[in-house]
Parts: C-alpha cells; sequence; structure tokens
C-alpha cells in the first residue's frame, strides 16, 4: 500500500469512526491513535491489517458499551439519565419522546449526584 492509499484509507476509516470519538475513553483514544501512526509508518502487511482490526475493535467495543444502555455521557449542565430504561419505558408506555414525560415520570430515570 502506498503512501497516498494509506491516506485514503485513514480518510475513509475515519469518516466511519467518528462517531464514536467522544464516546472513547482516553486510554482507548490514545490506543487508537497510536494503531494509526503504527500503520501509517509500517509497509508489513501484517501490522497493516492488525492495527486496522485493533483500531475497528475499540470503536466496535465503546459503541457496544454506549447501546447497552448501561450509562451515558451528559454535558456538564446536564444531569446523568439511565437511557436504557428511559427508552424502555417511553416504549412500554407508547411516549414518542422522553421530552413527553411529565417531571415526575422523568425523574424516575435522573441518577443523582452521589450515588
Amino acid at each position: 500500500m502506498t503512501g497516498e492509499e494509506k491516506f485514503i484509507f485513514i480518510g475513509e476509516l475515519l469518516k466511519k469512526h467518528h462517531h464514536a470519538f467522544e464516546y472513547m475513553a482516553n486510554d482507548n483514544l490514545k490506543d487508537y491513535v497510536e494503531l494509526m501512526a503504527m500503520f501509517l509508518k509500517t509497509e508489513d502487511d501484517v501490522i497493516l491489517r492488525s492495527s486496522f482490526d485493533t483500531m475497528d475493535k475499540i470503536v466496535r467495543n465503546t459503541m457496544l458499551d454506549i447501546e447497552d444502555g448501561v450509562y451515558a455521557i451528559p454535558h456538564s449542565e446536564h444531569p446523568k439519565v439511565k437511557v436504557r430504561a428511559l427508552y424502555e419505558y417511553c416504549q412500554s408506555k407508547g411516549i414518542f419522546s422522553p421530552k413527553d414525560l411529565t417531571p415526575e415520570e422523568m425523574r424516575r430515570f435522573v441518577i443523582e449526584e452521589g450515588k
């Protein structure tokens, strides 16, 4: 793979993986960037393939953690919310959006600080 082909490949990979970066733990993001550097520096096909596969696994594992509803990453001004429970509640009640819940209903899914 030529240098130009590698850059094109990395560009396409970043388009595919960009959605996961804000959810990655710092260690995973650091590993991802180091793997990208290895990918760009090497000519070895085994290292090319394994670095790509590992970057892909980091993204898949990050998104699995998000999709299982265990936690949400709030902005600092917003409280943490039990996303999976909220989603299931809305579905069971036929509610289209959490914004349609009453404040009392919504409080059931807010995680209090320190708990």
